[in-house]
């Protein structure tokens, strides 16, 4: 009897054992289920919050799309305008450029133009110089006369030096050698003679003969056969001249 109520009291305090063992875990468990729930729950709030901002977000979004779809026309009826606009001015850059060029044309043909007014101007003035050099001298028919006076001075050269206006020999004082009296103003191949700026003012007087010099080299000699106040006409002198004078030849006093 004793053994029978020992083993019942060993089960009874096994089965209490494992009862309250049971119990036990199964609190744990539930405590541990308790909090994962509490953390379930809060992170489903959170998510919920979030969600709601999204939601918000997603609306706002949605709004500014649509915001943006209805200015959608008005920015393409901008570009449209800027695009013309631009092909407008393309098209002025076009005509202007070509404006530009049409005037450059015109500036060198002005140009052109003006360098053979100034070169006719320049012409014109030696012309000018010239003429009033012959009107000087005389009359056409004076300088055949006195290209007729010069080639007999030539088949005469021995006779004594006279003055451009009397038969005796003029007191004077010459020039310095190397002094440098004047220019030939022109050369008249046909009747073969020059005329230089230089006459009986600067004490020239006919039989003189002064040396011709061009860019500072002698290229020549000349004789004077007739002499005026301010002009005097002269005639090469050939074994010192072998190339022909030009107009602007520097004259020169000779030694």
């Amino acid at each position: 009897m004793n053994i029978a109520v020992r083993i019942a009291l060993v089960i009874t305090t096994l089965i209490c054992a494992i009862c309250i063992y049971v119990i036990t875990d199964y609190r744990g468990k539930l405590k541990a289920a308790e909090l994962t729930a509490a953390s379930i729950k809060e992170s489903a709030s959170k998510k919920s919050t979030q969600f709601s901002r999204l939601e918000s977000s997603n609306l706002e979004l949605k709004n500014k799309l649509v915001a943006l779809q209805a200015d959608v026309p008005n920015l393409m009826a901008q570009i449209e305008l800027g695009s013309n606009m631009y092909k407008q001015a393309d098209a002025a850059s076009k005509e202007k450029s070509k404006q530009l060029a049409d005037q450059k044309e015109s500036l060198n043909l002005v140009r052109s133009e003006r360098d053979k007014f100034r070169e006719a101007a320049k012409n014109l003035q030696q012309l000018e110089t010239v003429l009033a050099a012959y009107q000087r001298l005389g009359t056409v028919a004076q300088l055949q006369a006195l290209k007729n006076q010069t080639q007999k001075n030539h088949t005469t050269s021995g006779e004594p030096v006279q003055g451009s206006h009397s038969g005796t020999i003029e007191s004077r004082v010459k020039a310095k050698s190397g002094v440098e009296l004047g220019m030939i103003l022109s050369v008249d191949t046909k009747l073969g003679f020059c005329v230089i700026n230089c006459g009986s003012n600067k004490g020239v007087v006919k039989g003189d003969q002064f040396d011709i010099h061009r860019a500072g080299n002698f290229v020549g000699k000349i004789k004077i056969d007739e002499v005026r106040p301010a002009v005097s006409i002269g005639t090469a002198v050939r074994k010192f001249t072998p190339k022909g004078l030009r107009a602007g030849d520097k004259v020169v006093q000779g030694e």
